[in-house]
């Protein structure tokens, strides 16, 4: 009976956890960071191999997502979640061999 009654209790536990979603140890839920999506525009990129390095560099920037580099058009598109400052973009750019700067000002990305 004992082993059915705390079975009883910890699927309960379960059921809430899953109804209402991870806490912290306060018991106050976490909310998602704001994810942002971002434009730059990249001088010099010439080939697959320049988009390459710059999508690495990028990727090495804290709370940086799914950058896509694009030599034809000059531009990288990546979602930022968090903050990320637009300086921290640039100078990942740099670090790749290249200079930027941000074509669009960062938007919030919808959660639809």
């Amino acid at each position: 009976m004992k082993k059915n009654i705390f079975l009883f209790s910890f699927v309960n536990v379960l059921a809430i956890f899953a109804i209402t979603g991870f806490t912290t140890a306060r018991g106050i839920a976490k909310a998602d960071p704001p994810t942002h999506s971002v434009v730059l525009h990249v001088n010099g990129m010439m080939c697959h191999d320049c988009e390459q390095k710059v999508d690495k560099a990028l990727q090495k920037v804290k709370g940086v997502r799914n950058p896509k580099a694009n030599y034809e058009k000059g531009t990288v598109t990546l979602q930022t979640v968090g903050k990320v400052s637009p300086q921290k973009l640039i100078a990942a750019v740099k670090t790749a061999g290249f200079t930027g700067s941000v074509v669009d000002p960062v938007k919030p990305v919808s959660k639809d």
